[in-house]
């Protein structure tokens, strides 16, 4: 059975309703994950030839297929833009503005 990537928001959203930095910061990167995922699963289905290598190169792949591909413009750049927020919050020491991004 395949897991459902809605779970992650799910978490992410219960998450976000914090002011614990751990908390909101995961939130971040749950969401970010759930997207993401759910994103791959779509072009793997459309059957656009693209096969996950399970590595970082998926996260850049996976946005270009959709702009190139699929012509959803917004879905790519939303999934960048949360890859960034997923990358500040795993990642920096200092998150401004973390409570209104989670």
């Amino acid at each position: 059975m395949s897991f459902d990537w809605g779970e992650y928001l799910r978490l992410a959203k219960s998450l976000a309703r914090t002011s614990n930095e751990a908390e909101l910061r995961s939130s971040i990167s749950r969401a970010y994950y759930a997207v993401f995922n759910t994103a791959r699963r779509i072009i793997v289905n459309k059957g656009l030839g693209y096969l996950p290598t399970w590595s970082h190169k998926d996260h850049k792949k996976v946005p270009e297929i959709f702009e190139k591909y699929l012509k959803a413009v917004e879905i790519s750049e939303g999934l960048k833009r949360l890859r960034n927020y997923r990358n500040k919050a795993d990642y920096d020491d200092v998150f401004p503005n973390l409570i209104k991004t989670a």
